[in-house]
């Protein structure tokens, strides 16, 4: 499949979502615009290159931080700046990367649960900087109306340098307040 259609595609699954009015999608008052921050754990799924091993770098899961500050604009809507620490068990040094993210939510769920699709760019470092790719699925449950519980299943794709060495899948568990 092109970039094109993959485009074409998600503009068509998720433009509904962006025109519906915002008072008949936030009709519980969970999706309503404003700033929020959270912080949770993050489980990450390695899918480094087989050539590591080739060479006798030991491979293997780990775990990390994981740090976000974003913005609802509207009950579909959200932008944030995510940052992960990792510790994968790898002979390497720990990973960190810091994206922009793009957040869509279904306007059919406003409730106290809410699934969304994430898609971000932003930057990888271990040792040497590059490029990276996020796309994922998640979703809120809320526990009041300012506080919620997380959770996200993303895959990270970087490039240049890191290209094929580096692909993994992190599954973050995370607290968030909104304001």
């Amino acid at each position: 499949m092109t970039r094109s259609a993959v485009v074409v595609l998600a503009m068509a699954l998720f433009l509904p979502a962006l025109c519906a009015a915002e008072e008949v999608a936030d009709k519980d008052g969970y999706a309503h615009p404003g700033l929020y921050v959270g912080v949770g754990g993050v489980y990450v799924f390695e899918d480094f290159a087989k050539d590591l091993e080739d060479v006798g770098v030991r491979r293997d899961n780990g775990g990390g931080v994981d740090v976000r500050a974003g913005y609802r604009f509207h009950p579909a809507v959200a932008a944030e700046l995510a940052f992960n620490w990792l510790t994968p068990d790898v002979d390497a040094e720990s990973i960190w990367t810091v994206t922009a993210n793009g957040k869509l939510y279904s306007t059919a769920l406003t409730g106290r649960i809410q699934p969304y699709g994430i898609l971000g760019v932003g930057v990888i470092t271990s040792g040497r900087t590059n490029v990276i790719g996020r796309f994922g699925l998640g979703l809120e449950t809320y526990i009041t109306r300012h506080f919620l519980l997380s959770f996200e299943a993303a895959f990270m794709k970087p490039g240049g340098s890191f290209d094929n060495d580096f692909d993994y899948i992190p599954l973050t568990l995370a607290g968030q307040y909104r304001f």
